[in-house]
């Protein structure tokens, strides 16, 4: 019996190897608990690729893997931004060290080269100058085992039509469709109590959020993402269907002794930002930069 499962998850081994047979492409939704305000689920980045990722193994095939919940926040050019949006109150974050992270990243991804996927979409929900580090890694990976990889966010899926934020008109407007319960503006009231946490990183244009603005944003990342699925579906049909070898710990450390070579973006600050104060619980995280 065929099986109509699109979670790793969920599967059987049968299933999983007659999914996989069909097409061995991996969706790695990535994303993370933050604030988005009072108004709204802390997990907004997270519900967004996972979403994302389901839709497009529902339409044209291969496998979710379990969602990746922490990710990269805090260091280099966030902890202004927190500083600023944020403030000193506990921001109720699962973030991670970059490096660590990063490389985390990088062994995630010799689990599904080794699992026999030859395609993977690490799709994220969070943004940040991290971004650029992510794709580096993923870039290096498939120079170096000749997987396709695809990294980056629902932001570049949306295109310039839906201009990026944060807990703004996009993105309470994406949730405002896909979890309608778990979005409130009525709560941004909230703000005003002693040790609510304020703002809580809630942007200006909160308050022009839609759930009908949301629907278009997310039906354009549907039909990107499936565009891209389709695109990686075609080059493994064209390529050739050979045996790879399996990567070791010793293979996966030499490719990040490589990536070590150069700067990580995510773990300093943006060239002419202007610091995070000395009194901050930010500042420790303000230059990140050491090997692990």
């Amino acid at each position: 019996m065929r099986s109509t499962k699109t979670n790793w998850l969920d599967m059987f081994p049968y299933e999983f190897q007659e999914k996989q047979k069909e097409l061995p492409i991996v969706y790695q939704p990535l994303g993370i608990c933050e604030p988005h305000g009072q108004v709204a689920a802390l997990g907004l980045d997270t519900f967004k690729a996972e979403h994302l990722c389901r839709t497009a193994a529902l339409e044209v095939g291969g496998i979710v893997a379990p969602t990746q919940g922490f990710h990269a926040h805090e260091a280099g050019a966030s902890a202004r931004w927190l500083y600023e949006n944020v403030g000193e109150t506990d921001p109720l974050m699962t973030s991670l060290p970059p490096e660590l992270m990063y490389k985390t990243f990088l062994y995630q991804l010799r689990a599904f080269y080794n699992t026999g996927f030859r395609g993977i979409i690490a799709l994220s929900g969070h943004g940040g100058a991290h971004t650029q580090d992510f794709k580096r890694i993923a870039g290096h990976f498939a120079e170096a085992t000749g997987c396709r990889v695809w990294y980056g966010t629902d932001f570049e899926l949306a295109g310039p039509a839906f201009p990026a934020d944060h807990a703004g008109k996009y993105e309470l407007s994406t949730l405002m469709h896909l979890r309608p319960e778990l979005v409130d503006l009525q709560l941004q009231s909230l703000e005003q109590q002693p040790a609510s946490g304020g703002r809580l990183a809630i942007h200006s244009s909160a308050h022009e959020a839609t759930a009908s603005y949301g629907r278009a944003i997310v039906e354009s990342c549907e039909a990107a993402i499936v565009k891209l699925v389709r695109e990686m579906e075609q080059e493994l049909q064209s390529g050739h269907a050979e045996e790879c070898p399996r990567l070791d710990y010793q293979a996966i450390e030499a490719m990040w002794t490589q990536l070590l070579q150069q700067p990580w973006v995510g773990c300093s600050p943006r060239v002419g930002q202007v610091e995070v104060p000395s009194h901050s619980r930010w500042k420790p995280y303000e230059r990140a930069i050491h090997s692990l």
